[in-house]
């Protein structure tokens, strides 16, 4: 049947591979014809979000401090809470961070699905779930009404996938890319406990983030082989989907 466009979801715990695979997940899609697009998003990280920010440092000559080491603590958790202590603040960055996700999950993914391209989201909307929960425990956003119509209207993805590691190997992951701010390990614990039941709940696939990285790229291949959208040639597209489907699973 012919389909316009497909969007394929990683979501998962931190440094548990979403990376890796989407670049694998992209490398085959080129191989096989198709012009995917990627899109990584984090709620108040977005390019747009960041721009603004940026125009307002300069404007208010608030400099951003360079940091080039590892701290050697934890931040405050729930850091982002701590962050934005003042209630007026912390709602602005909440809005701000919500219309943005609803600009792009709802609407500039909709326009790339409807003009035939395949999305492949490193992170999606179960990752803002978490990231919510940790960084807001006592906000209920996930009650306000943007974030309802944020769950209405974002694409609903053509194939899912979950990847989840245990929170010792996400912390000493983390550690060994020397990111300056690193999370304790009872928020990483959380976060796979969240990540577990939404997944679930969500009907997602949950994949083992410690398997070789081949075993799993395989896997994601086999679940998207057969969701590919149509070309303009409809033989053609076929005959490509027979062949990919064939390559993608012959290794299994």
């Amino acid at each position: 049947m012919s389909r316009r466009g497909a969007l394929f979801a990683l979501s998962g715990v931190d440094c548990a591979g979403k990376s890796t695979q989407r670049d694998l997940l992209m490398d085959a899609l080129r191989s096989r014809g198709y012009t995917p697009v990627t899109l990584w998003t984090r709620a108040g990280y977005s390019p747009g979000l960041k721009a603004i920010k940026r125009a307002l440092r300069a404007m208010t000559g608030v400099r951003k401090p360079r940091r080039q080491c590892v701290s050697e603590k934890p931040g405050l958790y729930p850091r982002r809470l701590a962050n934005l202590g003042n209630p007026l603040k912390r709602w602005l960055w909440l809005t701000a961070a919500l219309l943005d996700l609803l600009w792009v999950y709802g609407v500039r993914i909709r326009i790339w699905k409807a003009r035939g391209r395949i999305v492949v989201c490193d992170r999606y909307l179960l990752d803002c779930r978490v990231d919510f929960r940790v960084n807001f425990p006592a906000d209920r956003i996930e009650d306000r009404l943007l974030f309802r119509l944020l769950r209405c209207f974002s694409v609903r993805p053509d194939a899912a996938f979950c990847l989840l590691i245990p929170a010792e190997m996400s912390l000493e992951r983390a550690r060994g890319k020397s990111r300056f701010h690193w999370e304790p390990l009872e928020v990483l614990q959380q976060r796979r406990t969240d990540y577990e039941a939404l997944s679930n709940l969500l009907g997602m696939q949950v994949l083992d983030g410690e398997r070789p990285a081949g075993e799993i790229a395989r896997s994601i291949q086999r679940s998207v082989a057969d969701i590919l959208p149509a070309s303009s040639s409809p033989s053609a597209n076929r005959t490509r989907r027979t062949r990919a489907s064939c390559e993608w699973t012959r290794s299994e």
